[in-house]
C-alpha cells in the first residue's frame, strides 16, 4: 500500500476506483447539484400540465405571466405558487369527489365545505403572492383566478343559485 502512495505521488497513474475519495466525491457532486439544480428550475419555470379534477397548462402560465407582466425574477415564483394553488384544489376536488369537469351531486352544506376549503387554499397562496407581486399584479391576479373560479364552479353545479354566488 505504501509503495502504492508513493508511486502516486510520483505521478504515476493509480488502478481505477483508487482516487481518494475527496477528489471522487468532488467530481461526482458538482455534476449532480448541477443536475438537482436544473431539475428544480425546469420543474419550476416550466412546470407540466396538471391533471386531475383541475388542471393548468403551460400556456395558461404563460398567459398569467404575460397579463401579470411579470418580470423574469417574479415568473417562476408565480408559476411555482399557481401550481402549487392547483395541486391543492385538485386534491380538496378529490377529497369531496368532484370532478372538475361534470355537474356533481354535492348538496349544499358538502359544496359549502368545499368552497371553504378552497378560499383558504387561495388566501395561503394570496399570503405567498403578495411576497412576489406588487399590489396591481395581486389585484389583476385575483381577478384572474376569480374567472377561473367561476368557470369550475358553473362546470360543478350546472348553473344552480349556488353557482352564481
Amino acid at each position: 500500500m505504501a509503495a502504492m502512495n508513493t508511486a502516486a505521488k510520483a505521478g504515476e497513474l493509480k488502478p481505477a476506483g483508487t482516487a481518494r475519495p475527496r477528489e471522487a466525491g468532488r467530481r461526482r457532486t458538482r455534476p449532480a447539484i448541477l443536475a438537482a439544480v436544473l431539475a428544480v428550475t425546469a420543474m419550476v419555470a416550466a412546470p407540466a400540465a396538471i391533471a386531475g379534477p383541475l388542471s393548468i397548462s403551460k400556456s395558461e402560465l404563460q398567459q398569467f405571466s404575460r397579463e401579470l407582466q411579470l418580470t423574469r425574477a417574479q415568473t417562476p415564483q408565480v408559476n411555482a405558487i399557481t401550481v402549487n394553488l392547483v395541486r391543492e384544489n385538485s386534491a380538496i376536488f378529490q377529497k369531496y369527489g368532484v370532478d372538475g369537469q361534470s355537474c356533481s351531486d354535492l348538496g349544499p352544506f358538502r359544496l359549502s365545505a368545499l368552497n371553504n376549503e378552497v378560499m383558504a387554499a387561495y388566501s395561503r397562496a394570496r399570503g405567498q403572492l403578495s411576497q412576489v407581486l406588487s399590489p396591481a399584479q395581486l389585484q389583476k391576479y385575483g381577478a384572474m383566478y376569480n374567472q377561473r373560479r367561476q368557470a369550475t364552479k358553473q362546470r360543478i353545479v350546472c348553473g344552480t343559485r349556488q353557482a352564481q354566488r
